[in-house]
């Protein structure tokens, strides 16, 4: 096989290393965004676990109220704390409130002897400001 030779083929083979690592340079960059959505995304899921445990935890102890023949305008009802998260580094704080639902929130065909209870907490990430709601009733 008889091969061409160009007489100006010098510095070809450092044009085509240069374009091999533009290419390997834009593929890294890709895998940077990607991982960087990761974590994100993983800490953001990490935050919102953290934050349902809290409003079961609350809700659970406002359980013990629960066929006590307290009414819905009782002040049992509302509660506000801040948790801090423990985790070594962590500057997270978590806000709770729980408070009866508003009258014009409630369903008109509820008993009267079922208490509805929105529990609220909130936090503040990376992506801004979170809030996980979450309604529970509870018997009279």
């Amino acid at each position: 096989m008889m091969r061409i030779v160009f007489k100006n083929q010098k510095g070809w083979i450092f044009i085509d290393a240069l374009i091999g690592l533009v290419i390997l340079s834009v593929a890294l960059l890709a895998m940077a965004v990607a991982l960087r959505q990761s974590v994100v995304g993983t800490a953001f899921a990490n935050n919102r676990t953290k934050a349902a445990y809290l409003a079961q935890q609350q809700l659970s102890d406002l359980r013990r109220y629960e066929h006590t023949g307290l009414d819905r305008d009782s002040a049992e009802w509302t509660r506000s704390l801040t948790y801090t998260d423990p985790n070594p580094g962590s500057q997270l704080q978590f806000q709770f409130n729980s408070a009866q639902l508003p009258d014009d929130q409630i369903p008109e065909d509820l008993d009267g002897d079922i208490i509805p209870v929105q529990a609220t907490v909130q936090w503040t990430d990376s992506t801004g400001l979170q809030t996980l709601t979450v309604v529970t009733y509870y018997y009279k």
